[in-house]
């Protein structure tokens, strides 16, 4: 008997319940939870990703896709999936390359992105990974000062998610 090929789901939604408890299982990462996807803005579509090999969840992934049609779009990939597992992350991506056509793919750097290796990302074909630097900041300085030199948008942001 031979080995049945990976099964792709590109979901628009999931169950949440059945989603979080795979994320807090594996991965734990908050940017993985169902909730998340619903916060990437307008023009942010959250795409909630598994593979399923013979039955068994091998891998779910929550990545947006970011633009306003097929081939002018984006794949904007917040965190590491739910496992470490480079053949069913190759398959997402290339079943989310068939699907959306995006024109790149951007791995952000984000404070819970938990990426345990660059070896990863190479295997998948990635080979310009750049490193991220510590953030020093002199918090004598006061907050009226940070505040001013914090870029109008990071403001804005701020903002509304005290709102």
């Amino acid at each position: 008997m031979s080995a049945r090929k990976d099964i792709v789901e590109l979901l628009d939604r999931v169950d949440a319940n059945t989603w979080d408890a795979e994320v807090l299982a594996s991965c734990g990462n908050p940017t993985q939870l169902a909730a998340f996807g619903g916060l990437g803005g307008r023009l942010r579509r959250p795409v909630y990703a598994r593979v399923w090999r013979n039955g068994v969840l091998m891998l779910q992934w929550l990545f947006y896709v970011v633009g306003p049609c097929r081939g002018a779009a984006y794949l904007d990939i917040r965190s590491e999936p739910s496992h470490a597992h480079a053949q069913a992350m190759q398959a997402v991506l290339d079943a989310a390359a068939r699907r959306f056509s995006p024109f790149r793919i951007v791995f952000d750097d984000m404070v819970c992105n938990r990426w345990h290796s660059r070896d990863i990302l190479r295997a998948l074909g990635f080979e310009q990974i750049h490193t991220h630097g510590t953030i020093m900041l002199d918090l004598e300085r006061g907050i009226d000062s940070l505040w001013a030199d914090l870029h109008k948008s990071r403001r804005r942001d701020i903002r509304r998610g005290e709102r």
